[in-house]
């Protein structure tokens, strides 16, 4: 701060006490606007302060703003890819489509109630189409994985059983809905192992005194457990 000489109660200036009041020292022989910090600002975080060099940490300062601006960009993208409503969520998977053990493109039933169940969920808290999709995506993958799990199981079960497999779980299929009456669909249901389907053949040669591979004499093929349950169909069909 200069004196002047003329003056023997000089009067500071406006600028140079504000200064003064920020913490900050004037440069001697520059502009009132010269100043250097000596103290944090009161409106700037100490984190973004250099006590050491007392002086801001600019560097730290543009990097925050950057991230700022990014993280504002997203959320702009993030609002537009929100459905006006959840009813206008589309529960389809983007790219490759999932094929299923049919081979055709698996899908969500549109009709289910879980769609829009999470529609609503997906709404609330403000989730864009392409989070959907890629949820979507994530359980048809599930579903066809699981089916196809299924499918394994079943075909090792059915594998054990032998060549005739299909004939040995017809017939006992037939058996369980010619005596079982109301409960039959439950049992035919519970046939997902070979050794459910042997313990019924277990039955039925208690009763019939044959099985699927029981000869019946000479030259002769042996008699399905079909054929043994059903001669009449049987032979109206040989005639």
């Amino acid at each position: 701060m200069t004196t002047d000489v003329g003056n023997p109660n000089p009067e500071p200036n406006g600028e140079a006490t504000e200064a003064a009041a920020a913490g900050v020292d004037t440069v001697a022989g520059g502009e009132a606007n010269d100043v250097i910090a000596t103290e944090r600002p009161a409106d700037l975080p100490e984190s973004f302060w250099d006590a050491d060099a007392k002086a801001p940490k600019y560097g730290d300062i543009a990097a925050r703003l950057a991230r700022a601006d990014e993280l504002e960009q997203a959320e702009t993208a993030r609002k537009e890819g929100v459905p006006t409503e959840s009813k206008d969520y589309k529960f389809e998977v983007d790219g490759e489509p999932i094929l299923g053990l049919d081979g055709q493109p698996a899908a969500i039933d549109p009709a289910n109630p879980l769609v829009g169940a999470v529609a609503g969920v997906a709404h609330k808290h403000g989730l864009p189409q392409a989070v959907v999709a890629d949820l979507t995506r994530a359980f048809i993958e599930t579903q066809v994985q699981d089916a196809k799990g299924i499918k394994e199981a079943l075909d090792a079960e059915v594998a054990k059983l032998g060549e005739k497999a299909r004939d040995r779980v017809t017939a006992v299929q037939g058996f369980i809905k010619q005596h079982c009456g109301e409960s039959a669909d439950a049992a035919i249901e519970a046939l997902g192992t070979a050794g459910s389907v042997q313990a019924w053949e277990a039955v039925m040669a208690k009763l019939s005194g044959a099985t699927i591979t029981t000869p019946q004499g000479g030259d002769q093929k042996p008699k399905t457990v079909a054929e043994t349950w059903f001669p009449n169909s049987m032979s109206n069909k040989a005639a």
